[in-house]
């Protein structure tokens, strides 16, 4: 722009030495405004070559950071896809050794069918204190999946509670230590402790009962061994 601002001041400059000429001076002004526009046009050109060289680098920059950006976004896609497949792996060896202690034991079969009214076999009561003491003692007795964690603590309180209860509240006969009840002659002597045992008992293995069926659908939607 400066250079036109010379060429416009030459100009200016020579039209005091021209002569008082009407069509000499229409011809220098037409020549002047070309002389301006072909330079202007020039400068503009050389503008946009230096924008455009600017865009290309600039989209070479950005190619390259996308470049690295998809290297970085399919290193942790593999990362987290390889974590999580080994964490699935180790939930579904916590999630057989539960399986293997409450079902395969016959305890779930205990809890969601028998009434704590009547006598129980104590051998049916010991995969649970088997499980209780795992848990509390064992730190790597828990699921990775948080999901499936919160439930596991849910069950651990519940068989927790029913464990105290039936302790507090339950003997073994006379006739066969093996076999234990909440003292049926409470059912006269102390009606109302009778019923709190009982019912304490009953609603503490309704809930197991629900928890680990809660447990296994859930493992099942996320698709761990079963």
């Amino acid at each position: 722009m400066k250079f036109i601002e010379i060429i416009i001041a030459i100009i200016g400059f020579i039209f005091l030495f021209i002569p008082d000429d009407f069509v000499l001076k229409i011809i220098v002004a037409l020549t002047t405004t070309i002389i301006i526009s072909f330079v202007h046009i020039y400068h503009i050109r050389n503008e946009n070559k230096k924008i455009n060289k600017k865009n290309n680098e600039l989209n070479e920059e950005n190619n390259e950071l996308n470049e690295e950006n998809n290297k970085l976004n399919k290193f942790y896609e593999e990362h987290i896809a390889s974590k999580t497949e080994y964490n699935k792996s180790l939930d579904s060896k916590i999630l057989k050794e539960i399986k293997d202690t409450l079902y395969k034991s016959g305890v779930m079969y205990l809890m969601k069918y028998h009434d704590f009214n009547s006598t129980y076999e104590r051998d049916l009561v010991d995969p649970l204190i088997n499980y209780h003491e795992k848990s509390r003692n064992d730190p790597e007795f828990k699921f990775m999946d948080p999901e499936l964690n919160d439930l596991k603590l849910k069950l651990n309180d519940n068989i927790a509670g029913l464990l105290q209860t039936l302790g507090k509240y339950s003997q073994p006969l006379d006739v066969n230590p093996n076999i234990s009840s909440i003292p049926k002659d409470w059912e006269f002597k102390n009606p109302e402790l009778f019923q709190k045992a009982v019912s304490a008992s009953n609603g503490y293995a309704d809930e197991i009962t629900k928890i680990y069926e809660k447990l296994i659908s859930l493992a099942r939607e996320k698709q761990l061994t079963l």
